[in-house]
């Protein structure tokens, strides 16, 4: 479950490789950080059915490449989640369009 974080990124391989030290992993960091950001997915105005559907297609997937228990039952945690939010949100825009309506 580690994260690809560039800053962590060249410490792991320099203890990996055994020949790094403090003064190549700070010579690293200025030039990773001289790189200009790469921005996500911006964050839609409207969420589809898909767009949920393909969230949960993702971390069903990500559940089962977990090999111990307690990373598939975060993954679980997080899908039940997050099904629960979605479920408040359908709710909520249902009330919401009824409200228009009215």
């Amino acid at each position: 479950m580690a994260a690809a974080d560039p800053k962590t990124s060249a410490l792991g391989k320099a203890a990996a490789s055994g020949r790094g030290n403090q003064a190549q992993v700070e010579q690293e960091e200025p030039a990773q950080a001289e790189q200009p950001l790469k921005k996500g997915p911006q964050a839609k105005a409207n969420w589809t059915a898909k767009d949920s559907s393909t969230l949960m297609l993702r971390l069903m997937m990500k559940e089962r490449e977990q090999v111990l228990p307690e990373d598939k039952l975060f993954y679980q945690q997080i899908a039940e989640h997050i099904d629960k939010l979605l479920l408040e949100t359908s709710k909520h825009k249902q009330g919401r369009d009824s409200q228009l309506q009215a």
